[in-house]
C-alpha cells in the first residue's frame, strides 16, 4: 500500500502546473492507495470555507429616552446591576434646538387643546339649547293636549307659540352658527402659523445642514463630503428641491396666505415629503470621527423625521378641521332652510288650525323620538370630540417627559458588558449608554459569509481543528456589510461545548451540478504537457489526457477527456 506521501507529492505538482482554478485542501489523515477500477461519477456535494463566532443572543443596550446632558452615571464593565440600579441621569438641554422646538410644538398644542375644548363647550351649549327647544314643543303639545276638548280656536295661538319659537330658533341658530365657525377658523389660522413656523425652522436647519443658499453655504464645510456620501444624485436632488422650497418660502407670511384653503394640504404633504426626503439622504451618510459623527448623523434624522412626522400632523388635524368646518356649515344651513320652511308654512296657513287627540299623541310620540336621536347624536358627537381632545392630552404628556430629567435603570439583573458614555456628554434620544448582560443569558452563532446563503443550508463546524458537528442556516441577509463584504447570517448549532467569544470554523454544503465529472486524485497523474489518466477498455488500458478544473477533498474535476461509465485504473 502506498501512504499519502505520493499523493502529496502530486498535489504539489499539480498546485504548480495547472491553472490557478485549481484549490488544495490538506487533509490530516492518510489516503490508502488501492489499485481497483474506478467507474466514473459525480461529486454528491461541495463546499466553501466561512468563518462564524458565538455571541450573546439577549445582550440589553440601555439608550437615552431624552436630548440631554449625563449629570450621573454609574456604568463600569463588570459591574453586577439589578433591575432597579440607577445607570444614568440625564438632564435636558434647554439651549438645544430640539428642545426649543419642542416648546414651539408644546405650545401648538395646548392652543389646540384650548380650541377644542372651546368647541366642545359650544357644541353642548348647542344641544342643550335643541333640548329646551324640544321640551318646549312637549310642553305646548301636553298644554294642546290639555284644552283641546275644550275649544277649537286655541290652535290659531299653538301657531303663534310656534312661529315665535322658530324665530328665537333662527336667532340662535344664527348666533351659534357663528360662533362655531370663528371658533374653527382661528383653529385653522393658529394651525398655519404654527406649520409656518415649523417649516421655517425646519428649512433653515436644512439650509446650515446642507449649505444650500449663500447665507449659509459655508457653515457645514465639513460634512460635504460624508452627508448623503452613500446616495450623492438622491442628495443633490435634494439640494434642488429645497432650494426652490426655501425661494418660494421666503414669499410667504407668517399665515401661508399665498396657499389657499384648498391646496393647503397638498402643500404641506409636498413639504413634508422633503423632510423625509432629507432625513433619508442623511441617513445615508458616511460617518466620520472628526467631521461628521454617527451621533451627529443620527441626530439629524431624527430632528428632519420629527419635523416631517408634525407636518403630517398638522396636515391631518388642518383637513379635520376643513371637513368639520364644512359639515358645520352645511348642518347649521340645514336647520335654518327646515325652520325657515316651517316658518313659511305656519304663515301661509289661512284657515284655523284643527287638530284632534290621536294627532297630538302622534307629536308627543315624535317629540320622544327627537328626544332619543338628539341625545344619541350628542353622545356620538362628543365621544368623537373626545377622542381628539385625549390625542391632543396624550401628545402633550408624552411631550412633557422631553422637558424632565430621564432616569436610565438597568431594567434587568446581570452584568455590565460594555460602557458607551462618559459623564458630563451631551446626549441624542436613541443614544446607547452602556450594554448589560442578563444572568439569564442564552447563545447565539453569528455567521459570516462573502457568497449569499440561503435557509437551511447545512453546514460541518470545527472548533480548533476538531469536526464538532452538522448545523445549519436559521436565517438570511438582505444586505452585505459595506465595511467587510460579508454577509451576516445566524446558524443553528450544538452550544454545548461554546462559551461566548469562541471562533468556529465552518464548512458550507453546495450543491454540485449532476453534469460535472470529479474523480479521486490517485486516479490521475502528471506529465510535462498535462495530466492523464489509464482508460481501460476491455482487457487493455489506454494513457488519456484529460483538462482538469478545481480540486475539493481528494476529489478532482474534470472539464474534458473522459465520460460518465468510463473505466479507470490507478
Amino acid at each position: 500500500m502506498k501512504k499519502v506521501a505520493s499523493l502529496l507529492l502530486l498535489m504539489a505538482i499539480l498546485t504548480s502546473c495547472t491553472t490557478p482554478e485549481v484549490v488544495v485542501e490538506q487533509a490530516n489523515e492518510e489516503i490508502d492507495v488501492v489499485n481497483t477500477d474506478y467507474v466514473v461519477w459525480g461529486k454528491a456535494n461541495s463546499h466553501f470555507n466561512v468563518y462564524g463566532n458565538v455571541l450573546n443572543n439577549n445582550l440589553k443596550v440601555l439608550t437615552s429616552n431624552i436630548n440631554g446632558k449625563v449629570t450621573y452615571l454609574q456604568c463600569e464593565a463588570g459591574q453586577k446591576v439589578n433591575r432597579g440600579t440607577v445607570i444614568a441621569r440625564i438632564t435636558p438641554d434647554p439651549n438645544s434646538l430640539s428642545y426649543k422646538n419642542n416648546v414651539v410644538q408644546l405650545n401648538s398644542l395646548k392652543s389646540q387643546l384650548a380650541n377644542l375644548k372651546q368647541i366642545r363647550a359650544t357644541t353642548i351649549s348647542n344641544f342643550e339649547s335643541r333640548n329646551r327647544q324640544l321640551k318646549l314643543k312637549e310642553s305646548e303639545l301636553q298644554n294642546q293636549l290639555n284644552t283641546v276638548n275644550q275649544t277649537i280656536w286655541n290652535d290659531n295661538q299653538w301657531v303663534k307659540n310656534q312661529l315665535k319659537i322658530i324665530e328665537e330658533s333662527l336667532v340662535l341658530l344664527e348666533k351659534n352658527r357663528e360662533s362655531s365657525i370663528a371658533n374653527i377658523d382661528d383653529s385653522i389660522l393658529n394651525l398655519r402659523k404654527t406649520a409656518y413656523n415649523n417649516i421655517e425652522s425646519g428649512l433653515k436647519r436644512l439650509d446650515e445642514t446642507f449649505g444650500i443658499t449663500e447665507k449659509n453655504k459655508d457653515l457645514n464645510d465639513k460634512y460635504e463630503d460624508y452627508i448623503g456620501a452613500k446616495n450623492t444624485s438622491k442628495r443633490n436632488t435634494l439640494k434642488v428641491q429645497v432650494k426652490q422650497l426655501i425661494a418660494d418660502f421666503e414669499k410667504q407670511d407668517g399665515k401661508l396666505s399665498l396657499y389657499s384653503d384648498e391646496n393647503l394640504s397638498a402643500e404641506l404633504s409636498n413639504i413634508s415629503n422633503v423632510f423625509k426626503e432629507s432625513a433619508d439622504v442623511v441617513d445615508n451618510s458616511i460617518s466620520s470621527m472628526g467631521a461628521l459623527t454617527q451621533a451627529t448623523i443620527d441626530g439629524l434624522y431624527k430632528e428632519f423625521l420629527a419635523i416631517s412626522n408634525g407636518l403630517i400632523t398638522a396636515k391631518n388635524n388642518y383637513d379635520t378641521l376643513i371637513n368639520t368646518r364644512k359639515t358645520t356649515v352645511l348642518k347649521f344651513d340645514s336647520e335654518v332652510k327646515k325652520l325657515e320652511s316651517s316658518q313659511s308654512e305656519l304663515n301661509t296657513k289661512t284657515t284655523t288650525l284643527t287638530s284632534n287627540i290621536s294627532t297630538i299623541n302622534n307629536n308627543s310620540e315624535n317629540i320622544k323620538e327627537q328626544y332619543k336621536d338628539l341625545e344619541n347624536t350628542k353622545s356620538s358627537t362628543l365621544k368623537e370630540m373626545d377622542i381628539n381632545i385625549l390625542g391632543v392630552e396624550q401628545a402633550i404628556n408624552q411631550l412633557n417627559i422631553t422637558f424632565r430629567e430621564d432616569v436610565v435603570y438597568a431594567g434587568t439583573v446581570g452584568t455590565i458588558k460594555t460602557k458607551n458614555i462618559s459623564k458630563n456628554n451631551n446626549l441624542a434620544i436613541g443614544t446607547p449608554v452602556c450594554t448589560i448582560v442578563p444572568d439569564d443569558n442564552s447563545l447565539k452563532l453569528e455567521v459570516y459569509s462573502p457568497n449569499a446563503l440561503k435557509m437551511w443550508m447545512e453546514f460541518k463546524y470545527y472548533f480548533e481543528g476538531e469536526l464538532i458537528g452538522t448545523g445549519s442556516i436559521i436565517s438570511e441577509s438582505p444586505v452585505r456589510n459595506a465595511m467587510t463584504q460579508n454577509y451576516t447570517y445566524d446558524g443553528k448549532i450544538d452550544f454545548e461545548k461554546f462559551k461566548e467569544g469562541d471562533y468556529v470554523d465552518v464548512k458550507v454544503i453546495t450543491q454540485v451540478s449532476s453534469e460535472e465529472i470529479w474523480i479521486p486524485i490517485n486516479y490521475i497523474f502528471p506529465k510535462l504537457d498535462g495530466y492523464y489518466v489509464n482508460m481501460k477498455n476491455g482487457d487493455t488500458t489506454k494513457v488519456t489526457k484529460v483538462e482538469i478544473g478545481k480540486m475539493n477533498n481528494w476529489e478532482i474535476l474534470i472539464k474534458s477527456g473522459i465520460d460518465f461509465w468510463d473505466t479507470l485504473q490507478q
